[in-house]
């Protein structure tokens, strides 16, 4: 016998219980002017739709729902008070949004839970997937970040049940959104609208954001690598695991529609019992593909299979470990962290800034010397003043000879060379600037291999394609030179006059922890202390001396060029009362000491 549904008249109700649509174990609230309702759990019967909407839109009453075997949303709840609520660290909060963004969550939508301004994080789905699957994924993808799920903390819906010997239990339900004290915030967290139409509209166009295969196989790897935790020091269960994974590898494409499988399954093997991890990770996941049976009659992917490939090292990173390490545990999950990553992330990103600065500086001896000087000591020498008039601060030795092939005058003329002999001559025309290149992109029938040699070049996964190499707006249409005296390489070249943009100079600051004097007003916030359980509410002043912590603020990383709100977290220079965070200050205001 089929059940009929019967949805509310009103088409705004009905795409409402469509996008909330499981009935059982709601959660229900009378206001009467409390501050905090007494929810109480119906489970004797299931709320009908009709009955659904009518609560939702009484202002007297809270509805909240649970979650079904299936579920084409996830949710986020933040409270006021939690260390992650973007008024009390919004770099935490982006950090958060970039762990659910690193498996391929692309949109979500921000709300305000109630008045207690605590946040809601909705997370639409295009397609349904299985709720437990989803509920593992979230928890452990959160975990693998660093960040503590618990009530009043950080809550997820759906929650990752705990086994009870009595049998199902059902999921946690939360409360519906856009109720009493409910709104739709802006990206500056500001409150701009109460409708659930804009709500279900924002939420289909988030959903159609979401890449749902790559979300789809990041729940089946989470949800694998939760059983996977009990194999550690089983070698029978270790053995087992093992030859599963090589018969199914083995096998390569059959049809279409498995790349997703197959790299999750080939990156999986090279993680556990390879013990594989970043670039190293993501060449072997593409190598081995393009090797199995069926690839290329199968695989849609092959134009960017080494892109694909590097998205699910990144993946499986987050949910496995090698076979005999020793994860770190987290509440009732195995969370699977290398030892040091928080480290690696930081020494790679000194790397990074260090080379940038040899980089600019070269540039800068190129221009300022007309050509590099033959002598390696001079070199250097030349060198170190470039870095310390662009930046600030003084390379040290050791640092000039990790990263020598940057500099050294033998290796530059060598390189030079052989550019010269490989770029084709150009003839001279009245159109000199027609010179800036843009590199060309290679033909469609190129061998997928040069695609790998482009996009496979870090030593480790970056977070982020980026140029290392920063050409100021205002320098970029600068060249007034003839074809000879241009050298033709593909790169543009920063004026020796051109001051490095603020991001560049606060890297430097940063990864040197060069002395600093804050100049703007005095500014407050609340700081982690170490010793302390409490963060406490902490200042900079004005004329201070200060560094700059390792933690980046989400203006840095995603409006970097716009100089006149860069923020940055800066601790005093001495800190006494040893803070373990900082304060967001605008770099602007920052100026090397004079000893500095």
């Amino acid at each position: 016998m089929t059940i009929a549904v019967h949805f509310p008249l009103s088409p705004e109700g009905k795409r409402f219980c469509q996008f909330f649509d499981h009935r059982y174990s709601f959660i229900e609230a009378n206001l009467n002017g409390e501050d905090r309702p007494e929810w109480k759990t119906i489970s004797a019967y299931p709320i009908e739709h009709r009955n659904l909407w009518n609560r939702f839109q009484d202002p007297d009453t809270l509805i909240g729902l649970s979650f079904g075997s299936s579920a084409h949303y996830a949710l986020i709840d933040i409270d006021r008070g939690s260390p992650y609520h973007p008024y009390n660290d919004e770099a935490a909060f982006k950090r958060l949004l970039g762990a659910y963004e690193d498996v391929r969550f692309n949109d979500h939508l921000l709300l305000q839970s109630s008045w207690s301004e605590g946040i809601h994080l909705y997370l639409p789905l295009p397609r349904s997937v299985p709720t437990h699957k989803l509920a593992v994924m979230m928890k452990l993808t959160a975990l693998r970040a660093g960040f503590i799920v618990k009530d009043g903390t950080l809550e997820l819906f759906p929650n990752a049940k705990p086994y009870s010997k009595e049998g199902p239990t059902a999921y946690k339900a939360h409360r519906l959104p856009l109720q009493v004290g409910s709104y739709l915030l802006d990206k500056d967290y500001q409150p701009y609208s109460n409708s659930i139409k804009t709500f279900l509209d924002q939420a289909e166009r988030a959903a159609e954001a979401q890449d749902i295969e790559l979300i789809e196989t990041a729940i089946e790897a989470a949800h694998q690598a939760k059983a996977f935790r009990y194999i550690k020091g089983d070698g029978n269960k270790a053995a087992a695991f093992r030859r599963d994974l090589e018969e199914q590898i083995a096998e390569g494409w059959t049809d279409f529609g498995q790349t997703n499988d197959l790299l999750r399954i080939i990156g999986t093997y090279g993680r556990v019992f390879e013990g594989l991890e970043g670039k190293a990770l993501a060449d072997y996941i593409a190598e081995r593909a393009k090797a199995l049976p069926g690839y290329r009659e199968f695989c849609r992917h092959q134009h960017h299979i080494e892109r694909r490939a590097i998205e699910w090292a990144r993946c499986i990173e987050k949910f496995y470990y090698p076979y005999g390490s020793d994860p770190i545990r987290f509440g009732t999950f195995a969370e699977m962290v290398d030892k040091g990553a928080k480290e690696n992330k930081v020494n790679e990103e000194r790397q990074m800034s260090a080379i940038d600065r040899i980089k600019r500086g070269v540039e800068f001896v190129k221009e300022k010397l007309s050509e590099i000087p033959k002598r390696v000591g001079e070199m250097k020498d030349a060198l170190i003043n470039a870095i310390v008039e662009l930046f600030g601060v003084r390379p040290s030795d050791q640092t000039l000879s990790r990263y020598r092939e940057f500099w050294h005058p033998d290796i530059i003329r060598e390189v030079e060379i052989i550019i010269l002999e490989e770029t084709p001559q150009f003839e001279e025309t009245p159109q000199e600037d027609t010179l800036d290149l843009e590199p060309e992109a290679p033909p469609a029938d190129a061998p997928q291999e040069d695609v790998s040699h482009n996009i496979l070049q870090p030593e480790v996964l970056p977070e982020e394609e980026h140029s290392p190499c920063h050409t100021p707006p205002a320098v970029a249409g600068q060249n007034g030179q003839s074809a000879e005296s241009l050298n033709p390489v593909l790169e543009e070249r920063p004026s020796v006059y051109a001051t490095p943009p603020l991001y560049m100079k606060v890297t430097a600051w940063a990864s040197e922890q060069v002395s600093l004097i804050y100049q703007g007003n005095s500014v407050f916030n609340t700081v982690e202390l170490e010793g302390e359980k409490n963060p406490k509410i902490q200042s900079i002043e004005e004329n201070q001396r200060v560094i700059i912590t390792e933690d980046t603020h989400s203006s840095f990383l995603f409006h970097q060029d716009d100089e006149e709100n860069l923020l940055v977290y800066v601790k005093p220079l001495n800190n006494d009362q040893f803070w373990l965070t900082g304060i967001p200050v605008l770099a602007k205001y920052l100026q090397l000491a004079p000893d500095g």
